[in-house]
């Protein structure tokens, strides 16, 4: 009878135990989108409608409007090579339809490149000397891409036959290019305007700002609402740009970034600066309105 009290009074304490580290375990577990907001609750980060988008696994840089990378697929599991695709100098991100095309571009010469899953060269354009644009590709399957030098933005339906084109008046180095949930598209040349086309190539408006970095590094991010563009600046870290109002509603940090803004559901920015303090590189959360939530 004295062992049968012992091994209960054992097998008890062993299930308190494991109920308290279950408990434990449930109270303090955070939800894998990162820090809680500012109430203290977990948040989950869900994907955001982008119907101007076309509706596959990655259809712009970064995968989303919000340039933040998410993406419902696993990816990769093992790191084994299946296939390869020649090319030259790639300077571009790349894109996938929904019919598993991959959209690419090589520089020297400029080319958009379209591939089938298995790597096979579908069709070709040639744009002119160099591009470093990342294709986007819109709802209806339209590609938009630029030619840097030859100040031009191409739209190329699927089938590799060019839709139509714009003439810039300076050189459009932009590593990519975003659109808006009405289809705008946006990107910036190197005098630091900032373009508004319709999906048909037709200017809709634009805007000049000597703050606006017009290099390479430039990537659009558009908040979760289709209201704010999110630039990068030549002395700020982020240009934050009222779609309605066409002009600037406030700048944030005092250098230049090399990263672009990325956003999350709720609207909020992540930063990361190319300036430190000491050996200490600060990343910013930042209120859609541009205060600082925490760094």
């Amino acid at each position: 009878m004295g062992d049968f009290i012992k091994v209960f009074r054992f097998y008890r304490i062993k299930f308190f135990q494991i109920i308290f580290v279950f408990f434990i375990l449930l109270i303090g577990c955070k939800s894998p989108s990162g820090p809680a907001n500012d109430n203290n609750e977990n948040v989950i980060q869900e994907d955001i409608s982008w119907p101007s988008l076309k509706n596959s696994s990655w259809p712009i840089y970064h995968g989303n409007s919000q340039s933040n990378g998410r993406s419902k697929y696993a990816g990769p599991s093992a790191g084994v090579v299946i296939g390869k695709i020649p090319a030259s100098d790639i300077l571009s991100g790349i894109t996938i339809g929904n019919d598993s095309t991959i959209y690419y571009t090589t520089d020297t010469p400029a080319e958009l490149h379209a591939a089938d899953y298995n790597g096979n060269l579908k069709w070709k354009v040639s744009l002119g000397t160099t591009t470093s644009t990342t294709p986007i590709i819109l709802y209806d399957g339209t590609i938009i891409i630029s030619e840097g030098v030859q100040k031009l933005i191409y739209a190329i339906n699927p089938d590799g036959s060019i839709k139509w084109t714009y003439k810039c008046s300076n050189p459009i180095p932009n590593l990519s290019f975003n659109v808006g949930l009405d289809t705008t598209i946006y990107f910036v040349d190197l005098s630091s305007t900032l373009y508004a086309l319709n999906k048909e190539g037709q200017l809709k408006w634009k805007l000049t700002d000597s703050r606006i970095y017009g290099g390479y590094e430039q990537v659009i991010t558009i908040s979760p609402d289709g209201n704010s563009l999110y630039l990068l600046g030549k002395k700020n870290y982020v240009i934050a740009v009222d779609i309605n109002s066409k002009a600037i509603k406030w700048t944030f940090g005092n250098d230049i970034s090399y990263t672009s803004p990325i956003v999350d559901s709720q609207g909020n920015l992540y930063v990361l600066p190319n300036t430190s303090y000491g050996n200490r590189y600060p990343l910013y959360s930042l209120k859609p309105d541009g205060t600082i939530r925490w760094t």
